[in-house]
């Protein structure tokens, strides 16, 4: 009788490999999705804290910080944002809650009567819980439009707003934060306010914050705090933390509320082209080149400009409401009803938005 050897064909050992493939190429899409899951809770974890360390900020101030602060009530309605010599802008909303994210030491070294030039170690220093995992590592800004300084980056921005986060005051644009877009009245029917959190320049010319009693929405309608994408370019202060303007998000970016009606609202991970280009203050002109879906054009903020809520989650970004709850905003959100999550004295009815 012949002993039958032992082992696998040629056959039998590449139909083996071929049902590993098979396998692999099913599980894959598992494994990633997983780990995006892993990745979006901590980034939600982010913003819970964040959306603590704000409140806690207010039960002791019975204020939110201010978006950034006059250095010498400096701040004339003739100076920019880009805090162009000489120095106008200093201590910033994420600088003011350093000590209830836990980075009192970091917080004893700021300086708030100077700049940001000699106070690199303040706002150059990585902080991990202002980095959401899903995106990409990114370099420090450093001497961006020539104001001497290392900007660590971010993924989170206060909320500047239904309107422009870089304007100056209320124009005929009705992108200021009281100023109140008259197509709005159709969508909500209300005039609608487009306040948020912060303004750096309100119609006094001075910055202005608000209070929990300042929500006329409510708090559990109105967002904090929101995700915003950062660009691996030195020149570039998206997510600068540390900078005025440099962590912000708003309802426009480089359209106009009044021009543009309600088409130039800039949703979540909108594709970053014309109107819905990025408009911060201090931006390479030359993102296109790495990454189209990172356009933008720089604004020093004298009437338009802002960034849009972006992330690399599929399907929307993240943000922390004023009562401290995280949720996830759908790319394919409604315009009017996103709108108004950003807006904080709009009354809108969200829920009849149409």
């Amino acid at each position: 009788m012949r002993l039958r050897k032992l082992g696998f064909t040629l056959v039998e050992l590449l139909v083996v490999i071929a049902i590993i493939g098979v396998l692999v190429s099913l599980l894959l899409p598992a494994v990633s999705a997983a780990r995006e899951a892993a990745l979006r809770t901590q980034c939600a974890n982010n913003l819970k804290n964040i959306g603590l360390a704000m409140i806690n900020y207010h039960d002791s101030s019975k204020k939110f910080p201010l978006g950034a602060v006059c250095v010498n009530n400096t701040c004339a309605t003739t100076s920019n944002f880009r805090d162009a010599s000489p120095t106008f802008w200093g201590t910033t909303w994420v600088i003011s809650i350093l000590p209830q994210m836990e980075q009192q030491p970091l917080f004893s070294l700021w300086n708030s009567s100077v700049g940001y030039a000699t106070q690199k170690q303040v706002t150059g220093t990585p902080l991990q819980i202002l980095k959401c995992p899903s995106d990409l590592t990114v370099d420090p800004a450093v001497d961006p439009d020539g104001n001497i300084g290392t900007f660590d980056k971010g993924n989170y921005g206060l909320n500047f707003g239904a309107g422009s986060a870089n304007e100056n005051g209320n124009s005929g644009n009705l992108a200021g934060p009281d100023d109140k877009p008259t197509w709005t009245q159709q969508a909500y029917n209300i005039l609608s306010k487009n306040r948020g959190m912060a303004s750096l320049r309100d119609t006094s010319g001075m910055p202005s914050n608000v209070g929990l009693n300042d929500f006329l929405d409510g708090a559990s309608n109105s967002v904090m705090v929101g995700e915003m994408l950062r660009f691996n370019k030195s020149d570039d202060c998206r997510g600068c933390w540390g900078k005025a303007l440099g962590a912000a998000i708003s309802g426009y970016t480089r359209g106009n509320p009044q021009v543009d009606g309600p088409s130039g609202i800039a949703t979540p991970n909108v594709k970053a082209q014309g109107i819905w280009r990025d408009a911060p203050v201090h931006c390479s002109e030359s993102a296109t080149l790495g990454d189209p879906d990172m356009e933008c054009q720089g604004s020093s903020g004298d009437g338009l400009g802002g960034n849009a809520m972006r992330s690399k989650h599929p399907g929307g970004v993240q943000a922390v409401y004023g009562d401290g709850r995280v949720q996830l905003l759908n790319n394919s959100i409604d315009k009017f009803v996103y709108r108004a999550m950003l807006s904080i004295q709009g009354r809108e009815a969200t829920a009849n938005a149409q």
